[in-house]
This record gives structure tokens, C-alpha cells and sequence, in this order.
């Protein structure tokens, strides 16, 4: 895939989405051929234009709230969900979502450091690429309160060998719950954490047929119980089990891309601690 479609890899392919792909290409577009004017384009602007773009209404009264910050240097465009309901656990549910997001904006944001040099050849071939980030939210399951959250995002450093995406995620397990780490879901055994990434690791090895075995995993990323539980730290659930979402980098090189393993509850029950075993069997039902 051409580095400038690189985004769309995880485009969300429901409903009108011919159209909405479409008005994406032709921003992208816009943005790496714009058209000429007569302005030349002031010197020294870096504070981004911050704007909400728009905020467009979902199912059930949710909005996805679409945002930029543009400069001469980078271009950062990203989403988040806001949910209607009122309360204290919908108001914590809202900031979560929000702060994952919009952390990452500002931080990366930070990064971003005035475009390299270029060779005035590779300008008059490729033009001058700013650096990019970009966010993208879905609702990645929903019972009532029990909300599980899925995000996307992009970064491209200008003059970089390629772009690099990760995914993040966040589960909501109802008003007398909260929010669940893998730690608290498994009572903190990292005997029952090493068995969950065992079934993860040979499900990736099953999924590309014979290219890539065990010893392809890097070899010291889960020396350390701290590295297992990072590993399994982004997770989503909805009532047919837990889905592990491993970004590049995470158990193979950047090559083979993220990965996304879904484990039946039937495998993760016996696992799960007393505590939270009533919110699992919600769910598993």
C-alpha cells in the first residue's frame, strides 16, 4: 500500500462507507497536491490551527467529535466518541476517551520537529511531506453500560523509513465496576498470563500459514512478567470472548504488521479472578 493510503488500513467499512472513502482519498489528495495560490505561505507558523472540524451524531444520541491541528510543519487529524448518558461513570467513561486521544495529539504534537532539509531534486520529484499523526475511535462492543473501546493511530515523521501505527484500547465494565486491567481480570497470575499469550503466539503463527514459526517472535519480548502483562495490556470484549491487539513491533517486526487474536471465553474463564467473575459471566452469557 502506498505510504500516503497507509491510514485507511483501518478504515471502518459499514454502511455509506464507498462515499466516505471516497471524501477521504480526495482529502488526501487536496492535501499533498494543493492547488497554487497567490499567497505565499507565511513564514515560521507553528502553533496549530486547533479546530473541531465537526461533530457528527451516531446511534443512540453518541457523537463522533472530528478535530485538526494544521502547520506549515505537521497536520494532525483525529476523533473521539462522547457518550450522552449523565453520571459520574459516564462523565469518567467521556474523559477516558477523550485524555486517550487527545494525550497522544499533544504529546506527538511535542515531536514534531521542523522539517529536515531536502535535496532540491527530491522536492521538485516528491514535494516536501509534512509530518503526520492521526487518530480514528470505534465502539468496539456495547451491553447497556458495559462499553469496550478500540483506537487507531498514525504517525509519520517526515524523511522517516516508513510510517508507524499502534492500536490502544479501553474497556468499561459498568457502573459498579469501572474500568478492568488484564492484571485485575486474572487476579495478577502471570502463570495464567503466560498461557493467554501462549494461545496469542500460536494463533499468529496459524494465521500466516507456514511464513512465520516461533522463533520469528522477538527474543527477549517477554522476559520480564512486566513485559507479559505490557503485552496484554490492549485488549477489547464483547460476549464471545476477549480480542489481544498487538501492534508492530510488539511480537514481530514491523513487517508483518499488527495483529489481532480473539480468545473464547470459554478458554478465559476459568482464569478470571472470583472478584470480577459475576462481570465476565455478564458478558459470557
Amino acid at each position: 500500500m502506498p505510504v500516503e493510503l497507509t491510514r485507511f488500513q483501518y478504515f471502518d467499512f459499514a454502511n455509506d462507507w464507498q462515499a466516505r472513502l471516497h471524501d477521504g482519498v480526495e482529502r488526501r489528495r487536496a492535501q499533498l497536491h494543493p492547488a497554487p495560490t497567490q499567497d505565499p505561505m507565511p513564514p515560521a507558523l507553528t502553533e496549530p490551527s486547533d479546530s473541531i472540524v465537526r461533530a457528527e451524531a451516531l446511534s443512540e444520541g453518541i457523537q463522533k467529535v472530528e478535530f485538526e491541528g494544521v502547520t506549515p510543519i505537521y497536520e494532525c487529524r483525529g476523533e473521539y466518541l462522547k457518550y450522552p448518558d449523565v453520571g459520574l461513570y459516564w462523565s469518567y467513561l467521556n474523559s477516558a476517551i477523550v485524555a486517550m486521544v487527545l494525550e497522544s495529539y499533544f504529546s506527538t504534537r511535542i515531536d514534531f520537529d521542523p522539517l529536515p532539509e531536502r535535496d532540491p531534486q527530491f522536492v521538485t520529484e516528491f514535494g516536501v511531506w509534512k509530518h503526520e499523526w492521526s487518530a480514528t475511535t470505534e465502539e468496539f462492543y456495547r451491553s447497556n453500560d458495559i462499553v469496550s473501546i478500540r483506537f487507531y493511530f498514525f504517525i509519520n515523521y517526515s524523511g522517516a523509513a516508513h510510517p508507524n501505527h499502534y492500536i490502544r484500547s479501553l474497556n468499561f465494565f459498568g457502573e459498579q465496576t469501572g474500568s478492568l486491567s488484564i492484571e485485575t481480570v486474572l487476579g495478577y497470575s502471570i502463570e495464567n498470563a503466560q498461557k493467554l499469550l501462549s494461545y496469542c503466539e500460536n494463533v499468529i503463527v496459524a494465521e500466516f500459514e507456514g511464513e512465520v514459526s516461533g522463533n520469528d517472535f522477538f527474543g527477549d519480548y517477554k522476559e520480564t512478567p512486566e513485559d507479559v502483562w505490557k503485552l496484554l495490556s490492549q485488549f477489547n470484549c464483547d460476549d464471545k470472548g476477549m480480542t489481544f491487539n498487538f501492534s508492530p513491533y510488539d511480537v514481530l517486526p514491523f513487517v508483518f504488521g499488527s495483529h489481532e487474536v480473539r480468545v473464547p471465553w470459554r478458554f478465559i474463564e476459568p482464569m478470571v479472578t472470583d472478584k470480577f467473575r459475576r462481570v465476565i459471566e455478564t458478558l459470557a452469557r
